[in-house]
Formats: structure tokens, C-alpha cells, sequence
């Protein structure tokens, strides 16, 4: 078996050293790829847990401030306007001043108990608006 010296010439190691830059070059690209990759998602993550947050916190102050209007309409009713007729105007006012300070809040309504419209804070000709069949009173009838 006779072995033959192959002699590699400057051509040859220069496309050689060259493959190998390349083939260095897109491994350091592939990690460099990933690692932003990883960073970005977990940035993405953090930004989405934190408008997470914010929008429970905002939620949760929206429905305390409504609580608080609603009780402080059901202390003014029992207290300063005891003896104002359900359906004046003396009420109607209460109801739209408290409505103008709580922007969350479209509407503010007195129902009987049957579901029609007593009064309410924006003011509504003849009052013959009936929400018996809607859910919101069909569940709190539910309750009693």
C-alpha cells in the first residue's frame, strides 16, 4: 500500500479556515438568535403580568367606588331625603349628581318590585321602562 503525501496548498486551507468562520459565525448567530428570543418573551411575559395587574387593580377600584356610591345613595334615601317621594324630582336630582361623579356608572335606577322603572338618574318621560325579564333582576329576585 503505497500512501501519497497530499500536499494542501494556500487555496485549500483559505476554503477551509473560510467553511470554518462561516460555520463559527452561525453558531454564535444561532445562540445570539435564541438568546434574544428568550429575552423577548420574557419581557412580553413581564409587560402582560403587569397590565394584568394594573387592569385588576383599575377593576377593583372601579366596583369600590361604585359600592361606595350605591351605599352613600342608600344612606342619603333613608336619612336626608326619608320623607322625598321615590319618584320626585328631589331623588331624580340626588341620583344624577351622584351619577355625573361616577363616570364608570351609565345610568342609576330605582325599580320596584314588580321590575318597573321608579326613577333614575337621567330623565326618562312616563317611566314605563320594565326590567323584570332581565337577568339582573330576575337573579336578585332569585336571592330573596
Amino acid at each position: 500500500m503505497v500512501l501519497s503525501r497530499h500536499r494542501i496548498g494556500l487555496k485549500e486551507a483559505l476554503a477551509a479556515f473560510s467553511v470554518v468562520l462561516v460555520l463559527a459565525f452561525g453558531g454564535i448567530l444561532a445562540q445570539s438568535s435564541y438568546s434574544a428570543h428568550r429575552q423577548i418573551v420574557s419581557d412580553a411575559a413581564r409587560a402582560a403580568e403587569s397590565i394584568v395587574r394594573a387592569a385588576e387593580t383599575s377593576t377593583g377600584r372601579t366596583i369600590a367606588s361604585i359600592d361606595a356610591m350605591l351605599i352613600g345613595i342608600d344612606q342619603a334615601l333613608g336619612s336626608v331625603y326619608r320623607s322625598a317621594p321615590i319618584d320626585g324630582p328631589t331623588v331624580q336630582s340626588l341620583l344624577r349628581r351622584m351619577n355625573d361623579q361616577t363616570p364608570s356608572v351609565r345610568d342609576i335606577l330605582i325599580l320596584d318590585a314588580s321590575g318597573r322603572q321608579v326613577n333614575g338618574a337621567k330623565p326618562d318621560l312616563g317611566r314605563t321602562n320594565s326590567y323584570a325579564g332581565r337577568a339582573f333582576f330576575t337573579s336578585h329576585g332569585a336571592d330573596r
